[in-house]
């Protein structure tokens, strides 16, 4: 069967052609990354006073959830917060404490949170900052700073 060769040939050639790695494809961006970033970067920018800290968070806050941050003690130290974009999950149905809900997609974002008094790194902790995504930004249901 001389004929029979090529056809087997090329037929191998397809075959281990589709075996081989796929070309690598863009990273995936977690959802809400862009946005979540740049929320926490403005109380993260405002580390220089209590005061200032509190007023960044406040400007990221759910509008409907700002009263909250009215019953806040004052702070006495800052914070600095650092998510765990990869880790983003959607928490639909979330609501705050006052039974407020985020607007657009709620989602969860694990955050390891530096303390510092006096400019000192006093404490670290990890929690799940809750954050609603809509129209490109990111509001975060209220919390109460130390």
């Amino acid at each position: 069967m001389p004929g029979l060769a090529a056809p087997v040939l090329a037929a191998s050639v397809l075959v281990l052609g589709a075996c081989a790695d796929p070309p690598p494809s863009a990273p995936v961006t977690p959802i809400g990354s862009v946005e979540i970033t740049a929320a926490l970067d403005v109380v993260n920018a405002a580390t220089g006073s209590a005061a200032a800290q509190r007023a960044a968070l406040a400007s990221v806050t759910d509008p409907a959830g700002r009263p909250a941050l009215d019953r806040c003690p004052a702070a006495t130290r800052t914070v600095r917060f650092q998510p765990v974009l990869g880790a983003v999950t959607a928490a639909p149905g979330f609501t705050d404490a006052e039974g407020h809900s985020l607007p657009g997609t709620a989602v969860a974002v694990p955050t390891l949170v530096r303390v510092y008094a006096d400019g000192a790194l006093s404490t670290t902790e990890i929690t799940v900052l809750h954050v609603g995504l809509v129209d490109g930004t990111a509001r975060l249901a209220p919390l109460c700073l130390g």
